[in-house]
């Protein structure tokens, strides 16, 4: 069963889920299409992996947007990007803690600072789902 929610079509999980979509989809086109700069920036990462990693979140920024377009949205839209979120943010502190790949300073800052954005999203993701 779906429950959807919805605040005259301008609910705060609307607004942040196509805030995410938006952050995702033009991420994963950067990330994607400038994989090999960016690799040479961030360190010992594999031009294949960011191409991969980009090309992955352009359907799922995409889809962010597309789960938007109704009057209300549904809380288990919210519940799974809240999910996609937090695994998003576990991953980027593993991958800071392990030293592994071998990231650069501005790499590590990055990585840290993408995950703040993410968990940004997730925590009014969250909000947003409490509060209805």
């Amino acid at each position: 069963m779906t429950t959807a929610v919805s605040r005259n079509g301008s609910s705060l999980l609307k607004k942040a889920l196509r805030a995410n979509g938006i952050f995702c989809t033009a991420s994963g086109l950067i990330i994607a299409l400038a994989a090999s700069p960016l690799a040479a920036f961030l360190g010992d990462i594999p031009q294949l992996a960011l191409i991969i990693v980009g090309i992955g979140l352009i359907p799922y920024g995409m889809f962010l947007l597309w789960a938007t377009q109704p009057e209300a949205v549904s809380r288990n839209i919210g519940v799974f990007a809240v999910t996609g979120d937090l695994l998003w943010v576990i991953g980027s502190a593993i991958i800071l803690l392990a030293g592994w790949p071998a990231l650069t300073v501005a790499g590590k800052w990055t990585v840290g600072l993408i995950a703040e954005v993410v968990a940004a999203f997730a925590a009014v993701q969250i909000y947003a789902l409490w509060r209805q």
